[in-house]
């Protein structure tokens, strides 16, 4: 349902600290994209990456039914198989994959309408989070981070509140009403009343405020 390119996580293509940010992220992973030579006279490659998801989608084939990409063959291209294809992120993957499988059987719904439907997307990014899977990459919100889950569900649904281009969320931050305004929309939706109130308050409360009320 995704093939992952090289645009969307190579360091030529893509400015700041981040890649291509991906909706249905199930995981993380960073390595090279590395390419070794495949006979005499090639040569290999290596090109930086920046720290990747992976998405949902690249374990979902298109037309074959009740199958799950379950390691390095999931919906890449040859180049960026060069950096999905390590162990650390094979281990990701598989672990996603076998989430996946149990998480649709207890529904009672194909793989594909979890990547299809959001209402069951964000419940099953809830599960991988609360079993310690990071879809995102924030370095100082670590997994045993008393909001952990909250700071994740925030930006997976309405993006790094003005620090995209940085792998700190900040979660000690302040955050004024106004900033936090636009924030909400963006992963609430619009007509939410800010549960913060209209001072200031540090961004973890906020992610923790909003997760407390179902809105991520």
């Amino acid at each position: 349902m995704r093939t992952v390119r090289e645009q969307d996580v190579a360091v030529a293509h893509q400015p700041g600290s981040r890649p291509a940010h991906f909706h249905d992220s199930v995981g993380v992973g960073w390595y090279p994209i590395d390419i070794h030579r495949a006979g005499e006279g090639e040569i290999g490659t290596s090109t930086r990456t920046k720290p990747f998801q992976i998405p949902l989608g690249a374990l979902i084939p298109v037309r074959v039914e009740n199958l799950i990409a379950a390691g390095k063959n999931i919906g890449t291209t040859h180049i960026t198989n060069g950096c999905y294809r390590v162990h650390p992120v094979e281990w990701n993957i598989g672990e996603a994959a076998g989430s996946l499988a149990a998480f649709a059987l207890e529904r009672g719904r194909a793989p594909k309408a979890v990547y299809d439907e959001t209402d069951l997307l964000r419940a099953f990014q809830t599960h991988l989070l609360e079993d310690g899977v990071l879809l995102t990459w924030l370095i100082d919100v670590p997994v045993w981070h008393e909001a952990f889950t909250a700071v994740q569900r925030l930006v997976m649904m309405g993006g790094y509140g003005g620090g995209g281009d940085r792998l700190e969320f900040r979660p000690d931050a302040e955050v004024d009403a106004e900033a936090r305004s636009a924030w909400l929309e963006r992963a609430a939706g619009p007509g939410r009343t800010d549960p913060c109130g209209d001072g200031p308050v540090h961004r973890a409360v906020f992610a923790q405020a909003l997760a407390e009320r179902g809105w991520t």
